[in-house]
């Protein structure tokens, strides 16, 4: 085979590739995680904080941090029937 018969089929190759890469886009499509039951059935859920005053103020700033970026929303409730209870750890099992 000649060299410029080989560097044509080469660059007619090339030439395939990308136009194949862009005449027929490929479309991701990320699977859902199976973590059913354990999915949220709309993009919201309420919380009740249980924590101290430091940590209260902690967890409201990761609410707010998360919130911020519209893909999930956490409504703080005062409710203790709400869909996440964030509790203090007993005192019992603190280590020092």
């Amino acid at each position: 085979m000649s060299t410029t018969n080989r560097e044509t089929r080469i660059l007619l190759l090339v030439v395939m590739v990308i136009v194949s890469v862009f005449w027929f886009p490929v479309k991701g499509v990320a699977a859902i995680t199976p973590a059913n039951p354990y999915r949220f059935k709309t993009a919201q859920a309420t919380v009740h904080l249980s924590v101290d005053a430091h940590y209260n103020n902690i967890w409201r700033k990761a609410i707010a941090a998360w919130n911020s970026k519209g893909v999930f929303e956490f409504k703080i409730t005062q409710s203790s029937t709400a869909q996440i209870n964030i509790l203090s750890m007993p005192a019992a099992l603190k280590k020092t």
